[in-house]
Order: C-alpha cells, then structure tokens, then sequence
C-alpha cells in the first residue's frame, strides 16, 4: 500500500505567501536556483507527517516574515480513499492537527499515520559527527509505527530533564533528597528498558538490509553495519544508576541512561570515519536511510513518502543514476526530488515514468 500526495497548499509557510501544488505521478521532479524554495517543500511534506521541521526546531521560525501564522493544507490518497490534513499554527498557540475535518489533541496520535523518510545533503556530516543526531535517526524511525516507543521516550526525557534539575537544586542548596531521587529514577527504568530493547531490535534488523542498498548505491564489496551500544548491555538501569549515584552528584548530571547509547557506523570491522572515502561516506549514509524506508515500510504496511534533497550536490554521477534506478520500480512509493538542473532527474529515469515536473522561483511556481 502506498501513500500518495496529490495536493499541498502552503500559507505563510517559510517564503511561501501563498502557493498550491497538484502531484498526480509517483514522481516528482522540483527545479530552480539555490534560495528559491525547493527545499522547503520537500520540509513542508515532512512537517504534514511528523508535525514538525527536518531543519528548524522552533515552529515561530517558520512563519514567512511579519505575518502571525501559517497554515497547510494536504489531500493524500491512502489505501485507494482521500484523506484531507490541514495543520495550522499561530504565533504563541499550539499547534492545531485536523484530519478529515477532526481535531487530533496529540501529536502522537498524528505519527505514523503518513509514513516519511526524508534525504538531506546535510544528513552525511550530521550523521557521521555525533551520536546525538544518530540518536534522533533511529528516534524518528521508531517513532512512526511504535505510539509505545514515542511515549516512553517522551517520559524517559521528562524525567531525566527533572532529575538533572533536581541534582543542580540539591547542589546549590547544598541539600540531599534520596527519596526524592529515588522515585524519579525508578519512574525512568521502564521507559529505559522499553528503549533499549526496541533499539537492540530496530539494530539487529537494519544491517542486512544496509548492506544491500550499500552494494547497490556504491558498486563496491565493502561489509557495512550498524552497531548499537549502551550502558544497558551489561546491567539495568536501576543498578547502573545507583552505582552512579556518587558521580551524579558531584557532576549534577545524570550520568548513566539510555541518553548516552552509540550507534556506530562500522565498514570492514572498522569505524567508517577513520578511512573510508568520501564516496563510499555517502553510499553508507544513503543506504542507512534506504534501510529506514524498507524498515518503516514493513512495520506500516505502507510505502513512505521518500523525499530527495539536492542529492546531485552530494553523489557522483554513477551513484546517482544506481539510485534512481534502484528507486524506479515497485518497492518504492512517491518521491520527490529537488535539483538546481531542471530536467536532469527526469532523464535518468526511464522514459516510461511518469514525472511532474515543477519549476520554482522566489516561492512560486514558475512556468
């Protein structure tokens, strides 16, 4: 089953005043200069299922300059039937979620609902710089078919942000609370090991699948992995946590969690980072996302929206047209791609497809 995006208007939205875009093929082609705004409709599809932005973490800078609000509007086919989404959001209000004319009250209710993966060429520096932003990969996976994974995290993080508070108080006053401690941390050990088993299971499933999209995208015979580690492979939380308690202390943060868990990139039984070329950086984190839509595909039971930012900026010529070949059949749903070159997406694909192909300058669409 896939998901199907067959209209978006966009008020107020990034440099969008006002703009209404039809999709009637699986692929869409979107073209124009640097600064235009291609990307940022690729980050408005993104923000309609995950009622947040890939790049921008606070919804007040998304609004289009001097105006109070933006507002979407959305019809995707789903399963052969439409569905309208609307989400709008006012500067100092919540936002508001309304599908087929009715008021979602949580997000988490909304996750999932359109499955998504999205391709940045900021995604390769990103991924490869930290586990914080590897973190919330694997995060935003699960959290789009997993309503039980989104909730223990929300705790797990509520919690934790409470008990580091309380450690940085107890400090200044110069005062000690074991109870107190005690309830937060036990209260965070359910949601810790929900966590990390889901994380070990989502893991264990992702490698194989990596490798064979990394030998399709690079043509190369390298072995690649993704290797999840914690603190929680060798005991529970609770005991981890009162084994840290002194340090906590002195550090006034929490020191032990499923918070400080590494995901690893490994190519040839080594840490990609410290020799792999650039090409083959690239092909690694392509794969990585191509395993996130199989993943999310099979969890759903339905093909995600794939959107493609600027990816001629970041692979050679081979890797690209071994992508899109590999894009070009029936175990892919929509995508959407963005170039500077209007046409050259087109013409790697075969002449059969069927693409939209739009041209965007300074916000509109321009013909």
């Amino acid at each position: 089953m896939h998901m199907f995006l067959k209209e978006l208007k966009l008020v107020n939205f990034k440099n969008y005043t006002q703009e209404k875009f039809n999709f009637s093929n699986k692929v869409v082609s979107i073209s124009g200069d640097n600064g235009m705004g291609k990307t940022n409709i690729l980050d408005a599809i993104y923000y309609l299922a995950m009622g947040k932005s890939y790049m921008v973490s606070n919804d007040k800078n998304l609004v289009y300059t001097d105006q109070s609000f933006f507002r979407m509007d959305a019809i995707f086919e789903d399963n052969g039937n439409d569905t309208h989404l609307v989400i709008k959001y006012r500067l100092g209000a919540a936002k508001e979620i309304e599908l087929d004319g009715i008021r979602i009250s949580k997000l988490a209710d909304h996750i999932g609902v359109i499955p998504v993966v999205f391709i940045t060429p900021d995604d390769v520096h990103n991924l490869l710089a930290g586990n914080e932003d590897r973190r919330v990969f694997i995060n935003n996976t699960m959290v789009q078919h997993d309503a039980a994974y989104l909730e223990a995290l929300t705790l797990y993080n509520r919690n934790l942000k409470q008990r580091n508070a309380l450690l940085k108080d107890f400090a200044d006053k110069q005062y000690w609370d074991q109870d107190l401690i005690d309830v937060i941390t036990s209260a965070m050990a359910a949601p810790a090991n929900y966590l990390y088993n889901k994380r070990k299971e989502l893991t264990n499933s992702f490698s194989p699948v990596l490798q064979r999209y990394y030998d399709q995208i690079s043509d190369g015979r390298e072995k690649v992995a993704l290797i999840y580690s914690s603190q929680l492979d060798t005991e529970d939380f609770l005991q981890l946590s009162r084994a840290a308690q002194h340090k906590d202390k002195y550090t006034q943060r929490t020191s032990v969690g499923i918070h400080k868990d590494e995901f690893s990139f490994f190519m040839d039984g080594r840490p990609i980072r410290d020799f792999a070329s650039q090409g083959q950086l690239k092909s690694y984190i392509f794969g990585l996302k191509l395993a996130q839509y199989d993943y999310l595909k099979q969890q759903t039971q339905k093909a995600p929206i794939l959107l493609l930012d600027d990816i001629f900026d970041k692979l050679d010529k081979g890797r690209v047209a071994r992508l899109l070949h590999l894009l070009n059949n029936d175990d892919f749903g929509q995508l959407f791609i963005t170039d500077t070159h209007q046409g050259r997406a087109a013409s790697l694909f075969s002449k059969d497809t069927a693409i939209n192909e739009i041209m965007i300058k300074e916000g509109k669409i321009f013909s």
